[in-house]
């Protein structure tokens, strides 16, 4: 086994500890939020009830926004794809070569 190919088995191992250890740390801190998010409902509810409809505001308006981009780009995305009229600025020129099939 060349140098090489150990320094790749060595970068593929330390990348597969490291996803393991920060999928262990999210899984860890979804905990901790649920707590915390217990804990503040039964403490503080008027304060969560504030919290959770400013959150669900702001979801609505990202769902709102990326609804409006993709309209847009569904709209660019036809106007590309409508058929083009067979004359142009060119005028006559055009015309004649589209009668003739050397058009379109």
């Amino acid at each position: 086994m060349s140098m090489q190919d150990e320094i790749e088995q060595a970068k593929a191992a330390h990348a597969k500890r490291m996803k393991r250890l920060r999928e262990r740390a999210a899984a860890e801190q979804s905990k901790i939020d649920a707590k915390v998010l217990v804990a503040l409902r039964m403490d503080h509810a008027d304060i969560a009830a504030q919290l959770e409809a400013a959150a669900r505001a702001e979801l609505a308006n990202e769902s709102a926004k990326r609804s409006k981009l993709a309209r847009a780009a569904a709209a660019e995305r036809k106007a590309h794809t409508e058929p083009v009229a067979a004359t142009s600025s060119h005028g006559d020129a055009d015309a004649r070569r589209y009668e003739h099939g050397q058009l379109g």
